[in-house]
């Protein structure tokens, strides 16, 4: 099982980064303003607005990294504030249920993200979620 959790951790850092390629980054730290006179240049400070599917992501990315350092359970947490903020995060769904396993919980969120996936034409991310269920011999 702890293969699968490996490949499904990078599979899913793939979807995260195809996720948010396809979105606009957010705006520079600051932005200076110059015009054709000798004044100063202006310096204004954008507004960082982020979307709830943005700051949903950024849970995943934290989610990922503490993974990564082999500390499960804050990933779990990252997980659940990340399904908190956004619950169409299929993502962080599918991260969430590879944690938990072959629980009730686990099995639950992989077939909301293969839901998701599918509803989100996410034809990758679907097939992933499938391929769990059935390495598990659960019916999809």
């Amino acid at each position: 099982m702890f293969k699968y959790i490996i490949s499904s951790l990078t599979l899913a850092s793939l979807l995260f980064v195809t996720a948010t390629s396809t979105r606009a980054e957010l705006a520079p730290d600051a932005l200076t303003i110059r015009s054709n006179t000798s004044a100063p240049a202006v310096r204004h400070q954008p507004r960082q607005l982020a979307t709830n599917s943005q700051r949903s992501m950024g849970y995943v990315k934290m989610g990922l990294d503490a993974q990564k350092q082999g500390n499960p359970n804050q990933a779990l947490e990252y997980y659940y504030q990340a399904v908190k903020t956004d619950n169409t995060n299929a993502v962080a769904f599918l991260l969430a249920g590879s944690l938990l396993g072959e629980t009730d919980d686990g099995i639950a969120c992989i077939k909301a993200a293969m839901l998701l996936f599918q509803a989100q034409e996410n034809q990758e991310g679907y097939e992933l979620a499938v391929a769990w269920l059935k390495a598990h011999n659960i019916a999809p």
